[in-house]
């Protein structure tokens, strides 16, 4: 099962979106073959990039096998570069739900308030 936990800023369900974290594997099929796992590494390690080379922000990176964190200090940045973080975090959040949709019995996503 691949667990992903998003964090917003604040309770709302509006407030931005500044972390997300991935761990675990989907055991859909092999390792190398597992099409679940490439498609959620495919659009994280997407949004990891954008996030330093387009945005300009440089996301704290956690990552190991199986495990990846990435959060922004939103504070840090100006508004347009926050907008982008969330236009980047929230284009994730749908992608992954999407995958959620269709393989449920392999993929856990919840979001998170006030996770700072």
């Amino acid at each position: 099962m691949i667990e992903i936990r998003f964090w917003r800023t604040g309770p709302e369900e509006e407030a931005p979106l500044h972390s997300f974290e991935v761990r675990g594997h989907a055991g859909y099929e092999e390792a190398g073959r597992d099409i679940i796992c490439a498609a959620v590494s495919a659009v994280t390690q997407s949004t990891v990039k954008g996030l330093a080379e387009v945005v300009g922000c440089e996301p704290d990176m956690e990552y190991s096998e199986g495990f990846l964190r990435c959060r922004v200090n939103m504070d840090d940045l100006p508004r347009t570069q926050q907008w982008c973080v969330q236009v980047l975090m929230e284009t994730l959040r749908l992608a992954l739900d999407d995958i959620q949709e269709q393989y449920p019995d392999r993929i856990r996503l919840r979001l998170h308030g006030n996770g700072r």
